[in-house]
């Protein structure tokens, strides 16, 4: 069975280009991208818009590329698409499937400690729970929490417990994740808070 496989590069978004497609034959062997790409300096998403269930994985300098481009423009990159690689660069992560492991992981993540819509930050939550049941306990454990934390603080700073009853529902989710997420890496504001509110 053959399935069709869009992706974008950096291009579409710049320039309102057309998605682009490809067709991914029967082979069990991961595909190849690289006669796709006009730029080979550019960054691009496969499986745009997350159309298919699959994990996507890219080389070096275009974890590189897209790294850069969150950190500088994330908007640039559609919410989904953000999320996307939140999800797939942490689960690759979690099962040895990238180079450099946690290192790339916790790299590409960085850029979320600007992130304000709900998506990406539900994904990291998603993950993070996940990731702390495994290292629960561990040096590397400590230093995802620290990591996490950076990465949520400013969510909770701009939520914390305060609820607005005129709020949108995304504002309500996304301090729940803040909350959540800063309070499960102890951090004492957050803790105390937590304590007087319930």
């Amino acid at each position: 069975m053959e399935i069709e496989q869009q992706y974008v590069n950096d291009a579409f978004y710049t320039n309102n280009l057309a998605i682009r497609r490809r067709w991914l034959g029967n082979s069990s062997e991961p595909a190849v991208y690289r006669d796709v790409i006009e730029n080979p300096n550019s960054w691009i998403i496969c499986d745009n818009n997350v159309l298919r269930y699959c994990r996507v994985d890219y080389d070096e300098m275009k974890w590189d590329l897209l790294h850069d481009q969150l950190q500088n423009n994330h908007t640039q990159i559609d919410v989904i698409n953000r999320a996307q690689i939140i999800d797939d660069v942490l689960n690759l992560a979690s099962a040895n499937q990238i180079k450099k492991t946690y290192e790339r992981a916790l790299n590409i993540t960085s850029y979320l400690k600007k992130e304000f819509d709900w998506l990406p930050c539900e994904t990291l939550d998603n993950n993070f729970e996940r990731l702390q049941n495994l290292l629960s306990g561990t040096e590397a454990g400590a230093l995802l929490n620290s990591h996490i934390q950076r990465l949520a603080l400013h969510l909770y700073e701009f939520y914390t417990f305060n609820e607005d009853p005129k709020g949108k529902a995304l504002d309500f989710r996304l301090r729940k994740i803040a909350v959540r997420i800063v309070c499960e890496t102890n951090f004492a504001p957050c803790v105390e808070e937590a304590k007087n509110f319930f």
